[in-house]
């Protein structure tokens, strides 16, 4: 096996027993070393001169990038983070030179790849991150199927009882974080949601409440495409045409204003205005 070819399909940064592990030779690791084809980070690992930064950083500190950061390399929507998360051996004492979670443990193999897979990777981030930000990674591993719903039960059932209760909190349905957040914020309310509900004429919505109060929850972007401007409109004048009650809120009031939207929905709530009334019936806009 080539080891610059290995080495690509690996990320550009492996550990030399992941190499071997592979067909690779140690005869030929050193040729490609020689070569200028690759360099050693670390002793017992190996890069290519144009392998991510990161990895390279992480190989020098002889971890793996895990956590968020191993996460948003699979596209799972996590909160984001402005320095790497890695994990170390918990007997490691050469550390990044460079800003970073540490993370340490001894789960893995030598032979194990620079990035963690998904099950070593979610467990730590549920026990890094906060409830809400760590149902919105199971929420999106679901959701992208990276792991079934029952998979990722047993990431949890192997974690302390608090977390495994995250089990009963996951939506695979959810389609970003802020889905989640809304989500969430609703379930502490007590309020009757459904979410990725299917209207006649219209599509899925995000969430309804109750009957009749759709709610649809915008993204991180606070300049949507003319055309997903103007598609949204049209389906908020469809909505209305049937006697929904839409309410559209922003990321920046789902995360920053919660208190004036959670007031407001209890307010459309304790006036009935989420369910169905004899006026609706009366204009047909209710089968019977």
């Amino acid at each position: 096996m080539d080891v610059v070819e290995t080495l690509v399909r690996h990320g550009g940064v492996a550990p030399v027993a992941l190499l071997a592990a592979r067909g690779c030779s140690s005869a030929q690791v050193r040729g490609a070393v020689r070569r200028g084809q690759v360099f050693h980070p670390r002793r017992g690992w190996i890069a290519l001169p144009e392998a991510d930064p990161m990895l390279v950083s992480a190989a020098r500190s002889g971890g793996r990038v895990t956590c968020v950061s191993a996460l948003a390399l699979m596209m799972v929507h996590t909160p984001g983070s402005p320095v790497t998360h890695l994990r170390v051996p918990t007997t490691a004492r050469r550390l990044p030179s460079t800003p970073a979670t540490i993370h340490r443990s001894d789960v893995g193999r030598p032979e194990d790849p620079i990035v963690d897979g998904i099950d070593v990777a979610l467990s730590i981030a549920v026990r890094c991150l906060s409830r809400d930000d760590a149902v919105a990674v199971l929420d999106s591993v679901v959701n992208l199927r990276l792991l079934r719903r029952s998979e990722v039960v047993d990431v949890l059932a192997e974690l302390p009882q608090c977390y495994r209760d995250y089990a009963g909190l996951i939506d695979g349905g959810a389609q970003s974080g802020i889905e989640t957040r809304f989500r969430l914020g609703c379930r502490a309310l007590n309020l009757p949601l459904r979410s990725q509900v299917p209207i006649g004429g219209v599509g899925r919505v995000d969430f309804v409440i109750g009957d009749r109060l759709v709610v649809e929850v915008d993204g991180r972007e606070t300049h949507a495409p003319a055309t997903a401007f103007a598609a949204d409109r049209r389906r908020d004048l469809a909505l209305k045409e049937r006697g929904y009650l839409v309410l559209r809120l922003t990321y920046a009031q789902v995360m920053y204003e919660w208190p004036r939207v959670a007031a407001l929905l209890r307010s459309l709530v304790a006036r009935q205005e989420h369910r169905w009334a004899a006026r609706h019936r009366r204009a047909g806009l209710v089968e019977l």
